[in-house]
């Protein structure tokens, strides 16, 4: 009889999953407030939204060079180092004001959370719960959890006429929390790998060439799609407030309606993922995302706005999870390999889209957030693409 997994063992992550959540609430929280920094410090929106781009460039260093780390220190070591070091980063933040200063310290942060991000998402599936599924759609449910509760975290500091700058003080509590938690209940269960990462060559993995376009095409997917989620995510709240004249709270709340239908639409497709195929259920959703993305641009009523934003979370929901499982699956051996090459090429996505927005905005804002649509009708392109291709090749995995 199979060892069944017990509630506690899922708590005994809470630090791993507190990890995850930080990340989105390191630098979502800028998303609706934009146009307040941009009043505070005289930096233009369009600039300051760079510091995305920063961020994410550095966390993809971060996570490609993660696994040097722990070559030579354990997780937990690395894990707690890092979040201490982000102590004094973040307080320096808290501090600038000049638009190059953002840049360098927001990617010095990004590359110490890249870090976190790969060893925490490591942990979890070195973890003592069988059920691997299960613990992963939980831990990366704290992402969405992050996303939505950021925007509510800075535009309830600044309806309330306090400095943004605090929110960089939240962000210390929460870490400091964060190491005390790694400190008392991961030090104590000892289910970490104490062992060093195998070196595992390029060719010891990547020996199918069939199965290597299968990879490329994946990882060419997760770039495409990070681009129009982060137009949605970090630039929709400046959209609705210049052109449609929505207040702070609105801006807030379209953000955390995306996140949150993002979030619904996990629990949604969870259920779902076993009964249709990864591939042909990503296809189902890129439509529903693009379909609604294009809609809302013929909606002028402020509640329809609201409710296509929830059903463009919802499209957008499963679509990250599916591709990095089954993109992390097409072999057997290098998973980790697999994993930061996956998240790689979903980062480049992220730091792009901002360059993007920076240069279509100037010619207009109607042309910069449709940018999303278009992409996802790139990415729907390639959605077909791959589903004829694995059918042809005829690779028998549960994943395809």
């Amino acid at each position: 009889m199979l060892q069944r997994d017990s509630f506690k063992d899922y708590l005994l992550e809470i630090p791993n999953y507190l990890a995850i959540f930080i990340f989105p609430l390191f630098f979502l929280t800028l998303s609706p407030i934009l146009l307040d920094i941009s009043t505070s410090t005289g930096i233009k929106t369009g600039d300051f939204n760079l510091v995305f781009t920063f961020f994410t460039v550095g966390s993809v260093i971060g996570q490609l060079t993660s696994i040097l780390y722990t070559r030579r220190f354990n997780s937990l070591f690395v894990l707690v180092a890092s979040f201490i070091i982000l102590i004094p980063v973040t307080f320096i933040l808290s501090l600038i004001s000049g638009l190059y200063a953002f840049f360098i310290m927001y990617f010095i942060s990004g590359y110490i959370l890249g870090v976190v991000w790969l060893q925490a998402n490591n942990n979890i599936m070195r973890s003592r719960i069988k059920n691997k599924d299960r613990l992963t759609s939980l831990a990366l449910s704290f992402y969405p959890i992050g996303a939505f509760v950021a925007p509510y975290i800075s535009s309830s500091l600044v309806s309330r006429g306090m400095d943004w700058q605090i929110l960089y003080y939240i962000l210390i509590f929460l870490i400091i929390i964060i190491i005390i938690l790694y400190l008392t209940i991961t030090r104590r269960i000892g289910y970490l790998s104490l062992k060093h990462d195998q070196k595992i060559s390029f060719r010891e993995i990547f020996t199918d060439k069939r199965r290597n376009i299968l990879f490329i095409l994946t990882a060419v997917m997760l770039m495409i799609y990070t681009i129009s989620e982060t137009v949605i995510a970090s630039w929709a709240p400046t959209f609705f407030r210049t052109e449609r004249a929505y207040s702070i709270g609105d801006a807030a709340l379209v953000v955390s309606l995306f996140w949150g239908g993002i979030l619904a639409g996990r629990v949604i497709t969870g259920i779902l993922s076993g009964k249709i195929r990864a591939y042909y259920l990503v296809l189902i959703l890129s439509l529903v995302a693009v379909l609604s993305a294009v809609s809302i641009y013929f909606s002028g009523n402020r509640n329809l706005d609201l409710v296509i934003i929830v059903i463009i979370g919802l499209g957008y929901s499963a679509i990250f999870p599916l591709l990095i499982s089954t993109g992390s699956t097409v072999y057997k051996l290098g998973s980790g390999v697999l994993l930061t090459i996956l998240f790689a090429a979903a980062n480049l996505g992220i730091s792009l889209a901002p360059y993007m927005i920076r240069f279509f905005s100037g010619f207009s804002m109607l042309l910069s957030i449709s940018l999303a649509p278009i992409f996802m009708m790139v990415f729907i392109i390639l959605s077909i693409s791959i589903i004829i291709y694995s059918r042809a090749i005829k690779i028998k995995s549960k994943n395809i």
